[in-house]
Parts: structure tokens; C-alpha cells; sequence
């Protein structure tokens, strides 16, 4: 299972493998299936840092460059789509603020035991929260964007003086 879990890392295969599957004909409805969705905030986080990381993607240069307002507001700029989107057939949802407790409970539902949860793609967190959501209009605009996401799962829009605390 790390063997297979390890190629699962970069964003990008992801959604090339999804893609590739939406392309075949058969009965995903049929087969149990579970997503682990995020915070839409830390989400957009770490898909901006994962991009200025990656010196190979089309937009690393642009966006590290531009910065993380400028962004979340550029309206010309796509925001990782809604969890929602790619979930219509899921059977159960964990949260990756709970990864520990929704992963025992998501092998209990399948009746695999306890599988040790491999670890990968962990960045290091050097900036707080409020160091990228400088304002209450950032986090309103994730908000829009995930609004979906934020009712369906449960999440609630941080206050900025909260964040910023």
C-alpha cells in the first residue's frame, strides 16, 4: 500500500489518474469509496506553497512573485476546486483535521483492521495562519469559493480577529 500511496503525492498525478478514470465505463457507484476533505483555508495554503515549491509548474514563477493575496483575489486565477465537486459518488467523508480518528474509523467501516497511515507530502509550517490571511476579505473569498465545501463538511468561516490573534 506505500508503495502505491507514495506516487500520490504530487497534485498534479492526482488529477491526472482521476481524469483518466472518469474515462472509463464502469459502475463506480457499486464499490465503497471515501474522500478526506480540508479546511478549505489551510487548503488554499498549501496548494499556493506546494506551487512555489514546485520550480517546475507553469504558474511557480507568477505566483511566487505575486503573492498570496493578490492570488486568492485575482479573479483570473482558479482556486482548487470544491471537494464537493469531486465527491458526488463518495460513500463516507473524513476530515484531515481529524486524519487519525477518521482513518481508524474509515478501516473499521471496511474491515481491514488498523492500517498504519503513511505520512507523506508533510510540509514545514514556518508561517502562522494570519501571515497569509492578512485580512478578513481573504478569508471571505476562500469562503465564497468553498461555500459548498464549508456546508456540506461542516467548516466555519474563521473571523480575522480570531485569526489574527
Amino acid at each position: 500500500m506505500n508503495d502505491v500511496l507514495k506516487h500520490f503525492h504530487d497534485h498534479s498525478v492526482k488529477y491526472k489518474i482521476h481524469d483518466a478514470l472518469n474515462h472509463l465505463d464502469f459502475d463506480c457507484g457499486s464499490y465503497f469509496s471515501a474522500i478526506f476533505v480540508r479546511n478549505p483555508w489551510d487548503r488554499t495554503i498549501s496548494y499556493y506553497e506546494n506551487i512555489c515549491r514546485s520550480t517546475g509548474h507553469r504558474h511557480h514563477q507568477q505566483l511566487k512573485e505575486q503573492g498570496f493575496e493578490r492570488y486568492v483575489m485575482d479573479p483570473r486565477k482558479a482556486l482548487l476546486a470544491p471537494c464537493y465537486k469531486r465527491a458526488k459518488e463518495i460513500k463516507w467523508v473524513g476530515k484531515v483535521e481529524n486524519i487519525k480518528k477518521d482513518w481508524q474509523t474509515l478501516c473499521g467501516m471496511i474491515n481491514v483492521g488498523i492500517l498504519k497511515l503513511p505520512t507523506i507530502n508533510i510540509s514545514k509550517k514556518t508561517k502562522h495562519f494570519h501571515y497569509y490571511y492578512t485580512s478578513q476579505k481573504l478569508l471571505d473569498k476562500v469562503a465564497d469559493h468553498y461555500a459548498e465545501d464549508i456546508r456540506l463538511y461542516d467548516y466555519e468561516v474563521p473571523a480575522y480577529d480570531v485569526v489574527s490573534e
